[in-house]
């Protein structure tokens, strides 16, 4: 059993103010990635508007009815051939984006490194990395989401303990359980440390938001807003991914577990995918049993209680 090192930190104000010079530095090239990333994403809004004003709005608006939802006979809204269609389109451009965001956020780790200050040269080792991250970041995405569905806590646990998977994925060249486990390993070592400031920059990026949501995008336009949602938000990715990358740093120059087991974080996920295929299962039955659909007409028919009665002229 490995006896653990008490591996000093770099002081919390310290290493706020490191993460945002490697921010500064690297400002140029994060703006430029992205430049690319809102020109693809633009391009994938707009291929998914054309599928879906081509393929379904005209069968929607002149096909659709309340028997077809509630019997979840999807296929006669848009008709058989184009369902599959339009399914088809969805599928691809959702995988496309999955694809755009795993190559640009391994460009955005490799660019925040210092590795290589060339777009061409960060473009290309993002590609040559970008199979184990992709895979290994999906497989963290189920049991982060089965955690959540096991009564929620389990999930934010995986999300700490899972912190530091891309870093390992990307700088060491291990993956799938091997990337995890390191990763967890890493937290185990320095629990006290690692986990309060993480939590911290999550927090950081939390209230960052809930005081642009409530106090500063209200009282601009809808431009002004979309461009300081995507500055602001885009600006905390950065600087979190700065700041998580030196705790990273730090935590794998002390010592850490020899062996770390999964056993617990993949049971915990298989209950919560149980919890969320019994779900699924129940609403589906709930539907298909006319229900939902006799639900639905009770509320649209029962007279409201806070409606005052009218009154015809010659009443009054």
């Amino acid at each position: 059993m490995t006896t653990y090192s008490a591996q000093p930190f770099t002081p919390l104000t310290l290493s706020l103010h490191h993460s945002y010079q490697q921010v500064k530095q690297s400002f140029t090239l994060l703006c430029k990635l992205m430049v690319v990333r809102l020109c693809i994403e633009g391009m994938l809004a707009a291929f998914f508007l054309c599928l879906f004003v081509t393929v379904g709005v005209g069968s929607i608006v002149s096909h659709a009815s309340v028997d077809q939802v509630f019997s979840l006979s999807y296929f006669s809204l848009f008709g058989t051939y184009n369902m599959w269609i339009f399914t088809t389109g969805v599928i691809g451009i959702g995988f496309a984006y999955l694809i755009t965001m795993a190559l640009l956020s391994i460009a955005t780790i490799i660019t925040l490194s210092k590795k290589t200050q060339s777009l061409n040269e960060i473009l290309s080792l993002s590609i040559s990395s970008f199979t184990p991250f992709f895979l290994t970041q999906l497989f963290c995405l189920l049991l982060v989401l089965g955690g959540f569905f096991a009564f929620i806590l389990p999930g934010i646990g995986m999300m700490v303990f899972f912190t530091f998977v891309p870093f390992v994925v990307i700088f060491e060249k291990k993956s799938g359980l091997l990337a995890m486990k390191k990763s967890i390993s890493l937290i185990i070592a320095h629990p006290v440390s690692l986990i309060g400031r993480i939590l911290l920059v999550w927090g950081i990026g939390v209230l960052t938001n809930m005081i642009l949501f409530s106090f500063i995008l209200p009282s601009l336009g809808i431009g002004l807003q979309i461009f300081c949602f995507i500055l602001t938000n885009s600006f905390l990715w950065w600087y979190s991914q700065a700041y998580l990358y030196l705790l990273y740093q730090q935590a794998k120059k002390g010592s850490v577990p020899d062996v770390v087991s999964l056993t617990r974080v993949l049971l915990l996920s298989v209950c919560g995918w149980a919890l969320i295929i019994c779900l699924c299962i129940g609403m589906y039955t709930f539907v298909q049993s006319g229900q939902a659909k006799q639900l639905f007409f009770s509320k649209q028919t029962q007279p409201s209680l806070l409606k005052p009665p009218s009154y015809a002229a010659h009443d009054i």
